[in-house]
């Protein structure tokens, strides 16, 4: 079984330098960019929930609005996860938080298996 690949960064955000924080956005920015496991995931979730046949469109739509929720899901993560209170929290619960996520992507690729 692999370890779960959510971290603890030690540093609290109100101790980081303005230049600190620019490096750690972009350095979090190339990480996602170049992470195939972002692709795959919402490849299968694509594969998984849309219908065979789609309106040229959607493509642009989807991928906007993949973009979009990706955004948002960071942003809140990261400024639910910056005071120290909610990080001991997600320490606390982080074994379960990933075995969630796991079933549910494990519940992803069985309905994709069963639906062709």
């Amino acid at each position: 079984m692999t370890k779960c690949p959510l971290t603890h960064h030690n540093k609290p955000a109100n101790e980081t330098s303005q230049s600190g924080m620019v490096k750690i956005f972009f350095l979090g920015l190339f990480t996602q960019l170049s992470n195939p496991k972002t692709a795959i995931v919402f490849a299968s979730a694509f594969a998984a929930f849309l219908p065979k046949t789609v309106p040229e469109y959607s493509y642009s739509l989807i991928s906007i609005s993949a973009f979009m929720i990706d955004c948002a899901w960071y942003i809140l993560v990261t400024t639910l996860l910056s005071t120290p209170r909610a990080q001991r929290t997600f320490q606390k619960f982080k074994h379960q938080i990933c075995q969630a996520a796991g079933a549910m992507m494990a519940l992803m690729g069985i309905k994709l298996i069963t639906s062709h």
